[in-house]
């Protein structure tokens, strides 16, 4: 599946629903019998349908060039996120900011702190804004397609270092609700006139960082009659320089993020939530600022595998399916448990 195509809750349906049916024994119980809902009538009066797109093959973006990256995995406790949270929102005065924008807003103040940028330097964090409940009719849950849109909220170097941690949650906050079915409407109707494809090298930065998923996203429920997932990674191609991906673990949350920078150095406390960290084989230090940072660093390669080659969901559990063979089953077992031994140094 193509992000052009859908977005990630498309997707997480998909994907939910392929469980059901692979754990089923390809029976029908407990699957939504209304199938996915592929209407534009919302489009009608904005844009003409069918849209041509006028590229020519020298206008489509390169290959993405994979890049040798190290992985590193964050877990944030729920209890740490919380106490961000409450920070942020007391510094400001409000209640408006969320766990995930205080965490993130942590984020961005470590990692900039850490890259020695200019202080007049401009910096950016671009953010995947979901639309369906943005547009007016919202868009139905079982919509299939892509609905979401790119957000950015600009610094500069300066002000993300001295001001409160609130503050540059608030900004992101105000920049998600500043997202309307207008913005959307205008997006549409400038990227008719004028379409480009995404660049997925063009999105990397030393002066930026960009999210994307969401910890609202039902990735635990799957099992594909092994048990229930052990872990959730994305693929190389889902990776560039300053990536952080954001989903959910045991009432917590995932992220991950890459970067060329040789200053981090990561968090060494445990519990809650994820974060996995992707920067350049070339790095052999990483030194990541704040020694009372909220997570533990845990190492998600071995140290003679590929960066690249890591695994996007592990199935581990009771009840293997009767269509996988015992000695399928056994390797599954082995790498599982070698990829716990990974995460335990």
């Amino acid at each position: 599946m193509n992000h052009s195509v859908i977005d990630g809750s498309t997707f997480w349906r998909f994907f939910n629903t392929w469980s059901k049916i692979s754990h089923g024994g390809g029976g029908r119980d407990g699957i939504s019998r209304s199938p996915p809902i592929f209407y534009r009538e919302f489009l009608d009066s904005i844009i003409d349908l069918p849209v041509r797109i006028p590229f020519f093959r020298s206008q489509i973006p390169d290959k993405f060039l994979l890049t040798p990256l190290k992985q590193r995995v964050f877990h944030f406790p729920k209890e740490k996120i919380a106490q961000l949270k409450a920070k942020a929102n007391a510094e400001m005065g409000t209640t408006k900011i969320s766990s995930l924008q205080a965490l993130l807003a942590h984020l961005w103040v470590s990692i900039t702190r850490t890259r020695h940028l200019n202080p007049d330097q401009e910096i950016k964090y671009r953010l995947l804004v979901g639309l369906r409940q943005r547009l007016q009719p919202p868009l139905p849950d079982k919509y299939l397609g892509n609905a979401v849109l790119f957000g950015m909220t600009t610094s500069t170097v300066s002000d993300l270092l001295y001001r409160e941690l609130g503050w540059v949650a608030l900004e992101m906050n105000k920049m998600i609700a500043s997202k309307t079915k207008e913005d959307a409407i205008n997006f549409l109707k400038q990227w008719i006139k004028s379409p480009k494809m995404t660049k997925m090298n063009a999105l990397a930065s030393d002066h930026a960082l960009a999210t994307g998923s969401s910890p609202r996203f039902n990735m635990y429920i799957n099992n594909f009659g092994w048990g229930s997932p052990l872990a959730v990674r994305s693929g190389a191609r889902n990776k560039f320089d300053g990536k952080l991906t954001v989903s959910p673990k045991m009432e917590a949350l995932i992220l991950k993020l890459a970067s060329r920078r040789r200053h981090y150095k990561l968090w060494r406390r445990t519990k809650s939530s994820w974060l996995v960290l992707c920067m350049w084989m070339q790095i052999s230090s990483f030194l990541f600022l704040d020694e009372n940072a909220p997570a533990k660093s845990i190492n998600t390669l071995g140290q003679d595998q590929e960066p690249h080659t890591s695994t996007m969901i592990f199935f581990w559990g009771g009840g293997f399916g009767r269509r996988t063979s015992d000695a399928r089953v056994r390797i599954l077992r082995e790498k599982c448990l070698e990829n716990l031994e990974n995460f335990a140094r």
